[in-house]
């Protein structure tokens, strides 16, 4: 990946930034991170997940949990939540954010 690209909607405009390098660099991203990047735009803008890399649908972002990942290849993992976590004695790791389709 090049770069990281985020739709945000202010009233009826959708707007696409793309972030490339020194803004995101490598293919994975933290909190620390994504802080910068939101912190340069109004709090009341609606956050937006892309299905994919290539931008093929979107969805608002409506719910977040916080979970272990557990990476089985470079691109994606397992993701282990509430009694999953606890039953495996894992500690939390990340946030996961779900889309509202």
């Amino acid at each position: 990946m090049d770069g990281l690209s985020i739709v945000i909607r202010q009233g009826d405009l959708l707007k696409v930034i793309a972030f490339t390098p020194p803004f995101y660099i490598g293919d994975t991203m933290n909190i620390k991170e994504l802080k910068k990047i939101l912190s340069n735009y109004p709090d009341d803008f609606e956050v937006v997940m892309s299905s994919d890399e290539e931008g093929n649908s979107f969805s608002p972002l409506a719910d977040f949990g916080v979970g272990f990942y557990v990476p089985e290849t470079t691109w994606s993992g397992e993701v282990f939540m509430g009694e999953d976590m606890e039953e495996e004695g894992l500690s939390e790791n990340c946030i996961v954010l779900w889309p509202t389709n």
